[in-house]
């Protein structure tokens, strides 16, 4: 049936998943893309040879206070960066030992890792990256204060001890930061 000529015609619209504003349906996807598309990546860090991989987290939007915004990868989506092969842990520690000293080097980020902070260390027993725990981030701001790169370049000192892993219930090896030197 022909419209009429002074018949306006309405557009759907529906509210945009990120900031709530109305958007037309066919207008949606250039919306997120225009006005939430994340800034161009800035180029990788060259890794060390032999050395993990840099990461560089990508620039987060400023959104309100207490709100959190998922932030999309940027670059290539390897595998073996969400391996934990390169992970020091408390298993890998020969049996009988009950202290270790790593030096510190920096901080990565390690995209798909459940620790709160990866600490990059000099390589020890065949690993180079050691994930602290919140309790291990505590123990790190008691020795070094609040600002925890005043650790990079120090000797950290790690003691062995008995954990139970709850992800399988039984008892395991941690490490524990007893002190920094």
């Amino acid at each position: 049936m022909p419209r009429k000529k002074n018949e306006e015609t309405t557009i759907a619209t529906i509210p945009c998943a990120i900031c709530g504003v109305q958007v037309a349906v066919v207008e949606y996807a250039v919306h997120v893309q225009t006005k939430h598309a994340p800034a161009p990546a800035a180029p990788p860090l060259a890794a060390q040879p032999g050395g993990p991989p840099s990461y560089s987290p990508p620039q987060q939007a400023a959104s309100a206070p207490g709100v959190s915004r998922p932030i999309p990868y940027t670059g290539p989506v390897n595998a073996k960066d969400f391996s934990s092969g390169n992970f020091l842990k408390g298993s890998d520690v020969p049996t009988g030992t009950n202290e270790v000293k790593v030096r510190a080097l920096g901080f990565v980020t390690v995209p798909g890792s459940r620790s709160p902070l990866v600490l990059q260390i000099e390589k020890y027993l065949d690993r180079e990256l050691m994930p602290l725990n919140k309790t291990n981030i505590k123990q790190v701001a008691a020795f070094v204060g609040d600002d925890l790169r005043a650790v990079i370049g120090r000797v950290i000192v790690l003691m062995v001890y008995p954990v139970n892993n709850p992800q399988t219930g039984q008892m395991s090896r941690g490490l524990y930061v007893s002190r920094v030197e």
